[in-house]
């Protein structure tokens, strides 16, 4: 399974959980693709650092991601279309009431 992280920006507060949703990808042989932004931004251990690979918009995805994650409130979905584009294959889940519970565990809000 291959997942893209998108985000606009996270507030420092969001680091852990934001590691904890990496290192469990990461513990499941999950490719990860993180926004650049992210990956700038946080300190990520190297272990988990040597199995991201960063991606800065929608030409670095192809059909061959299986879930976009995006991270933040309105602002951040509205932006999305610019970063997945007309990928037909990407379903969203905007209303956290909808998220799937083994989900849920990563709320970073």
């Amino acid at each position: 399974m291959k997942v893209a992280i998108y985000s606009r920006g996270l507030d420092i507060e969001q680091e852990n959980p934001l590691l904890i949703l990496l290192e469990e990808l990461s513990r499941h042989d999950i490719e990860i693709l993180l926004f650049n932004t992210l990956f700038e931004q946080f300190n990520i251990p190297q272990q988990i650092c040597n199995k991201i690979q960063q991606f800065s918009g929608y030409e670095d995805l192809d059909e061959t991601i299986d879930c976009v994650i995006s991270l933040g409130g309105d602002g951040t979905m509205q932006s999305n279309p610019h970063v997945i584009r007309d990928n037909e294959t990407i379903e969203t889940i905007e209303a956290p009431e909808r998220m799937p519970e083994h989900l849920k565990k990563f709320n970073l809000g």
